[in-house]
């Protein structure tokens, strides 16, 4: 990533009246560390206090108060985190602060920004670094602390009682979190567990020293990437027009923008946040620090607190038009570093009133329109605007977790106007469908100036017939009931049944369940669907009638997929719920229940009287159907610490029987075959190929697409892997779609491009660009209707006619 801005090396600044903090004694305990303050007093210091906006409730959790550390402080050797609350109240009147009406004195600590600390389990080096960074903080005066997120490794309840052990009970200042992909990424309760440790409230916003902060939660439960949906855009608009002109600062663990490919829906918040005064986007995420200016606003992304000891002093640094923020990355030794704390100048923020939409250099009124093999690109900018380059490139949607540049082609400016007609060719190999076009322009210092349209590609054998809308994102599998209606589940927690009526989908009934992040399961009849809910409810649905049979509140969060069962002509579920495996009875009572190491978000299987399930803690077991007792345990991850069991063992594991005694489990890199009788190993395949469920085709052979795209057949016997077609787009948790009585199957990636599979051919055929929004929801097929069905992450349900595929 090229950073847009100059830095300084090493430079040492003593701002004045504060003392640098010496490097603390790395031998003192955790927990134990000495706070220090300005001027080196030990007196407790006067912090300014923050304005609460009416809008915006704080409750304590959000400022880290009411929060009691309870479990393992004995054994860790911490002190008990006791309640602590941080008064809310307008800052101080202008006649005091030194500058007159409307300003700021320069100098003045404004706050410090850190990030991506992963406190883990047990002690490790970056619990040290993040005392250290307290330390300094305090002793600097700072006010206010903005963390960027990946607090913990991995979100459990007994890590953020670890983080909350490590900020002293007496630290002055409040910190303000967002959740980052470690919060939730692997978190069964659905984000439940930050909530309740730190901020139950989601987004929020605040007005501090004149300056609007916005702490926008964006991470996605059991995802990796970000995702600014429509409800975060909504609130998020609302609270800008209620801010006005105030010049706000946006805080969010994954940068946007530029060449970073870490958030769905990006475009859209650059679009909205246009038309504000929105200066900067705190990030983390990378690691690394990286300064670039979009559309006005400067993204700051920073490095590690868990590689290093490190964090961001924003600091007011008025100039005679109007105040600014300067940002220095302050840089501090690590136990054992010979080195001395540097203060290096990485950046500054101009707080002016002035909103992208009025720069000339913005791009504005883009259109895009295929003519032909020809993209006809246009678009205006002001007649004024001193720019050193114009460009444009279809979004690459591709792109996953990764910082890109991309291949860009040039536009030519004449007076207001952009416009360029590109052959399609030199825009990459392009499906049918729809694509995104960016446009950027570089003004005269370097910054970056975007913005997003439209455009369709047509032609090719599948045909989009409409689409269908429900609010919320679509996480888990749609299912297809014997009515040949298709349910789709949202975030929302809400059930919809759809039916198909020619060409066109239309709402036949909706069910109110916990939000659904899980795919749905039908009973063996057809006739119930088995919904898991994150608020820990099962709902059984009468699909015929679309009301509730049953719904069984468990002890934890469902976020896995239920697994019916049919014993003695009676109809029983399958279901994990945090760190717990239950069997349900017919009416949804609980038979029996049995501790889960950690957790399971996967689905189990049922194989004789033997129930096999992955485990968190990077095991598959084996529990008695009848009774739930353990029968045997096998070890898919052992590599020393509970985050990397959890991170590379079969969590999220879709067990599939392959054999008279025989079950495939699955983790980040491998496939194993076990014996379900006795859990012994049969063989291992190297095929990342836990996240999208494998396939097994009428005859045994078992069809994977691995988490890069790379289709394989994979032999049950002997664990042997053919791969098959070209390497593909990412593709997570959707799964693949069989057409039944064929070796066929269709499969939607990650970046929703369709695809047919064809094990008799070895091939894998790219057909069409669904959505440009992200695909985890396995699709459903109707076969007598030739029709494929496709939810995104924006609500979209797309109705496709594949019978020319």
């Amino acid at each position: 990533m090229r950073t847009k801005e100059t830095h300084v090396t090493s430079v040492d600044v003593r701002h004045e009246g504060i003392e640098a903090a010496p490097a603390v004694d790395a031998s003192a305990g955790i927990g134990e560390l000495p706070l220090l303050s300005r001027a080196g007093s030990s007196s407790m210091l006067q912090m300014p206090l923050l304005e609460q906006r009416g809008r915006s409730r704080f409750s304590r959790r959000a400022l880290l108060a009411g929060l009691a550390a309870t479990a393992g402080s004995a054994a860790l050797g911490l002190s008990t985190t006791s309640a602590r609350a941080h008064v809310l109240a307008d800052p101080p009147p202008p006649e005091e602060d030194g500058t007159g009406a409307g300003g700021t004195a320069a100098g003045t600590v404004f706050a410090s920004f850190l990030t991506d600390v992963h406190i883990d389990q047990a002690a490790a080096p970056q619990d040290v670094h993040l005392q250290l960074v307290l330390a300094d903080m305090q002793a600097l005066g700072v006010p206010l602390i903005l963390h960027g997120g990946d607090i913990t490794e991995f979100g459990s309840p007994d890590i953020y009682d670890r983080y909350l052990r490590l900020v002293p009970k007496d630290f002055p200042a409040p910190i303000q979190h967002v959740a980052g992909n470690h919060e939730v990424r692997w978190d069964a309760s659905g984000g439940a567990a930050y909530r309740a440790r730190l901020h139950e409230e989601g987004s929020r916003s605040f007005d501090h020293q004149r300056v609007h902060v916005i702490m926008l939660e964006v991470a996605r439960p059991l995802q990796e990437e970000a995702h600014v949906d429509a409800a975060a855009l909504d609130w998020l608009r609302r609270d800008l027009r209620a801010t006005g002109r105030t010049p706000s600062i946006l805080v969010m663990h994954c940068p946007p923008g530029a060449d970073f490919h870490y958030v769905n829906g990006m475009d859209e918040l650059f679009s909205l946040i246009a038309d504000f005064p929105v200066k900067a986007v705190l990030a983390g995420h990378n690691h690394a620090e990286t300064v670039t200016r979009v559309n006005g606003t400067l993204v700051l992304t920073g490095r590690a607190v868990k590689g290093s000891p490190v964090h961001y002093l924003l600091r007011h640094d008025p100039t005679q038009k109007h105040d600014r923020l300067s940002i220095d990355a302050i840089a501090l030794p690590a136990p054992g570093d010979d080195g001395e704390r540097t203060v290096t100048r990485i950046a500054t923020i101009d707080l002016d009133d002035r909103p992208a939409r009025e720069h000339g250099a913005l791009p504005r009124d883009a259109e895009a329109r295929v003519i032909g093999d020809t993209l006809r690109i246009r678009a205006r900018v002001g007649e004024d605007a001193i720019l050193a380059r114009a460009l444009a490139q279809v979004r690459d949607t591709s792109q996953y977790g990764r910082t890109e540049e991309g291949t860009w082609v040039d536009v030519t400016r004449e007076g207001a106007d952009l416009a360029a007609d590109v052959p399609l060719a030199r825009l990459g190999p392009l499906l049918p469908g729809p694509h995104r076009l960016r446009l950027r322009t570089t003004d005269a210092d370097g910054g970056l100036w975007e913005a997003e349209t439209g455009f369709t590609t047509r032609g090719g054998p599948v045909r989009a017939l409409e689409t269908f809308e429900v609010e919320g994102a679509v996480c888990g599998a749609l299912a297809v009931t014997r009515e040949g209606t298709v349910l789709v589940p949202t975030d929302r927690g809400e059930v919809v049944s759809l039916i198909l009526r020619g060409s066109r989908l239309l709402r036949q009934w909706s069910v109110q369940t916990g939000p659904v992040l899980r795919g749905i399961a039908m009973s063996p009849d057809g006739g119930t669907a088995l919904v898991p809910g994150a608020d820990g409810a099962l709902v059984a649905i009468d699909v015929r009638q679309g009301r509730e049979r049953w719904r069984t509140k468990l002890d934890g969060h469902v976020t896995s997929t239920p697994h019916p069962i049919e014993v003695d002509g009676e109809l029983g579920v399958l279901v994990s719920a945090g760190p717990q495996l239950h069997r349900l009875g017919p009416d949804g009572e609980v038979l029996w229940s049995v501790p889960i190491p950690m957790q399971s978000c996967g689905r189990p299987a049922v194989l004789g009287d033997t129930v096999v399930i992955g485990a968190g803690d990077g095991t598959v077991r084996g529990y008695s159907l009848a009774i739930g007792a353990e029968r045997w345990t096998a070890s898919l991850s052992d590599r020393g610490s509970a985050y990397q069991d959890l991170l590379y063992g079969p969590w999220t594991s879709t067990i599939r029987i392959i054999g008279e005694d025989a079950v495939l489990a699955g983790t980040v890199g491998t496939l194993t075959a076990l014996s379900a009788s006795k859990g012994e190993k049969l063989w291992s395949a190297s095929a990342a190929a836990m996240y999208t469920p494998p396939l097994v085709l009428d005859e045994g052979t078992i069809l994977v697409v691995q988490e890069r795209g790379q289709a394989a057949l994979i032999d049950p016997a002997t664990g042997g892997l053919t791969p098959i077609g070209e390497p593909g787009e990412v593709s997570l948790d959707a799964g693949i779609v069989p057409v039944l009585g064929t070796r066929r199957a269709w499969h939607v990636s990650y970046t929703g491009v369709v695809s047919l599979i064809d094990a008799d051919e070895a091939s894998v055929t790219p057909l069409r660009q669904v959505t440009t929004s992200r695909v985890i929801a396995t699709p459903a097929y109707l076969p007598d209707a030739a029709v494929l069905v496709v939810a995104d992450q924006d609500g979209q349900v797309h109705l496709l006619d594949v019978s020319h595929a």
